[in-house]
């Protein structure tokens, strides 16, 4: 079972990691929990923790078995699925084992989105799939706000009107005409608040700032 090409030592330490305790107790676990996601309708997602520490197990086997990690290599893929053959991860097809590996490498950010879940959404993601979905869609990269050039920024924070007018390329208030103009320059800041998704106090506070601004205007004061 173990590769004829490798040199004796690494034969010797290959043969000491299949039958090693570590190792044998990982697959039991892992084939018990295999047993409960297929045998039962209420799925508990930490069996899928264990079973994928019986695949990364499997995959550290076959890798030093070969003298390779590269899961693509014909005589790994060759390993590995003979390991797999001997335990009951059989049933677990490629897409999701390939989900599950994923979900490993960041079990940590996984594991904590996952406390943040509902007791419904914990029953209803309850798959690799499903979870590496849902744990992608919330944390995928929010779209940053473009700036009057056509870049792209990421922090956008105006503490002033003035700010707002000077970023947006508005004209100072104290010379926007009153009337039709100003009423555009209302619309068109409450659309900027809306982009920048300010709360209520921060979108008045701003609104206040341009009133007072533009009643200054139309009494010819600075």
């Amino acid at each position: 079972m173990i590769d004829d090409t490798i040199d004796h030592d690494t034969r010797e330490q290959a043969k000491e990691i299949i039958e090693g305790q570590e190792y044998l107790g990982r697959i039991r676990e892992a084939n018990k929990a295999i047993a409960r996601v297929t045998g039962r309708t209420e799925k508990n997602f930490a069996d899928w923790w264990i079973i994928a520490e019986g695949f990364l197990e499997i995959r550290h086997a076959a890798s030093v078995m070969t003298g390779t990690d590269d899961i693509q290599n014909p005589n790994y893929k060759k390993q590995f699925s003979a390991l797999v053959g001997r335990t009951k991860l059989t049933v677990v097809d490629a897409v999701t084992r390939s989900k599950l590996m994923d979900l490993a490498v960041h079990r940590r950010d996984v594991d904590l989105w996952w406390s943040t879940l509902t007791p419904e959404q914990r029953l209803k993601w309850s798959h690799p799939t499903t979870v590496w979905k849902n744990w992608k869609a919330a944390n995928k990269p929010k779209k940053p706000f473009p700036d009057t050039k056509g870049k792209k920024t990421d922090e956008f924070e105006p503490s002033t009107m003035e700010e707002v007018d000077a970023a947006l390329g508005f004209a100072p208030l104290d010379t926007v005409r009153i009337g039709a103009d100003a009423g555009r320059n209302v619309a068109a800041i409450l659309k900027v608040t809306a982009a920048l998704a300010l709360d209520d106090d921060q979108r008045a506070a701003l609104l206040a700032d341009m009133g007072s601004g533009l009643a200054a205007a139309a009494r010819g004061k600075p």
